[in-house]
């Protein structure tokens, strides 16, 4: 199923208020080994903030079934604090994502 315009739109305004959102931040704090030091859950490398992000261990978009409407993204979305993790961005969260497309484009 494909996401209409509204969509769309309502899913990045979702995003934009989940960036300043408490969970993200408490996921970052966990994190947090020294001022801007921050521990990557995957390979336990340590990184500068902007090296890493809050990634959903459990995919927003499920990959086997796709999207299932702006409801079921954000229950996703807005996920409890166990089921975030702060990766690297260049090295795991790059892995990940392209692991989870693979299993999207083969289906």
């Amino acid at each position: 199923m494909e996401r209409t315009k509204d969509e769309v739109r309502e899913c990045w305004q979702l995003r934009q208020a989940w960036s300043r959102s408490k969970r993200r931040f408490a996921a970052l704090r966990k994190a947090k080994m020294a001022d801007n030091q921050y521990r990557c859950e995957i390979c336990s490398g340590i990184f500068k903030y902007r090296d890493v992000t809050v990634d959903h261990i459990i995919p927003v978009v499920d990959v086997l079934i796709g999207w299932e409407g702006v409801g079921e993204f954000a229950k996703r979305l807005y996920c409890e604090i166990e089921g975030l993790q702060v990766v690297c961005i260049d090295t795991c969260h790059k892995s990940k994502t392209k692991k989870e497309n693979k299993i999207r484009r083969s289906k």
